[in-house]
């Protein structure tokens, strides 16, 4: 698929409606309005192209770049093209959707670690979403380093600006919910930190007690297969 293709598909599945609560969600740039849903039925039509994920990045529109995150191919991405991109991110929705091909590429440790401790809210909180990211992908993940990070999340939590603080918060979740090994030091946190205020702007969004959401995450998981996915936070439009 060219550029001008893949433009014109996300153009079609554009809806006013959804860019107006994208804009809600502190999106601020050109964007169509293209349900997740529908970016992925595009980059199902496209696979992976690295060549198109650059040139659809380079758009800065936002429907193009969160599908330039779904057909980027992460083991090609080099660390200072990922750098680029995370310097573009204007908007928490944006990082987000780098952070699911981030939390993929080759360079993901070294980098997670200097995005995580990035005093710009959404690099940081990009940071931490790889985190959660690389948790519930990786379950040969050290103990130690997961002690290491709840430890940064109980001492930094409160201070964080408010969607890096969202972002450890869902990290703080998909580590009690997914490791037995070190859930009740993760209780033991997000009972230290609540309550956790987040400020979701002009949306339904609510963010949910760790405590209970780690709960039921550990009841899934002892109950045999289940979905191994977090976003603590609820969003509604």
């Amino acid at each position: 698929m060219t550029l001008a293709e893949a433009l014109a598909a996300l153009e079609a599945a554009g809806n006013p409606n959804i860019a107006t609560v994208y804009q809600r969600h502190g999106v601020a740039g050109p964007a169509y309005g293209v349900r997740l849903g529908d970016v992925d039925r595009i980059r199902r039509q496209i696979g992976t192209d690295a060549a198109l994920a650059s040139a659809l990045w380079g758009t800065g529109n936002h429907d193009a770049r969160v599908l330039a995150c779904r057909v980027a191919d992460p083991l090609a991405l080099s660390a200072e093209q990922l750098a680029e991109w995370v310097a573009a991110v204007d908007n928490y929705v944006l990082a987000d959707a780098l952070a699911g091909l981030a939390a993929k590429s080759p360079h993901r440790a070294r980098l997670g670690e200097i995005w995580r401790a990035d005093p710009r809210e959404y690099v940081g909180r990009l940071g931490w979403r790889m985190i959660a990211q690389r948790v519930m992908a990786e379950p040969e993940v050290p103990a130690a380093l997961l002690e290491a990070w709840l430890g940064e999340i109980q001492v930094g939590l409160a201070g964080a600006l408010n969607r890096t603080k969202e972002a450890m918060h869902d990290a703080l979740i998909a580590i009690g919910g997914t490791r037995p090994d070190v859930r009740e030091r993760a209780l033991a946190v997000a009972r230290a930190v609540s309550p956790v205020v987040i400020d979701h702007g002009e949306t339904g969004c609510k963010t949910p007690d760790a405590v209970a959401y780690i709960a039921r995450m550990a009841e899934r998981q002892s109950s045999g297969p289940g979905q191994r996915k977090t976003g603590s936070t609820r969003h509604r439009r």
